[in-house]
């Protein structure tokens, strides 16, 4: 769960931290929808991930 809740965190700053850049005109907004898009994924195959490894827990 540890892992889990630290792989939230970090895809939660990573979307604010993209919105700052967007305020500040550093990034653009057509930039925004992918990357804010790649971090959900990314957060998606780390709760995969950790699924995985449950299971394979599990069948030990």
């Amino acid at each position: 769960m540890q892992i889990e809740d630290e792989i939230d965190r970090l895809t939660d700053e990573m979307e604010r931290n993209h919105i700052q850049r967007l305020s500040l005109g550093i990034c653009k907004p057509e930039a925004g929808t992918e990357y804010i898009s790649l971090a959900q994924n990314s957060e998606r195959v780390a709760d995969h991930l950790i699924n995985v490894a449950k299971t394979i827990r599990e069948l030990k």
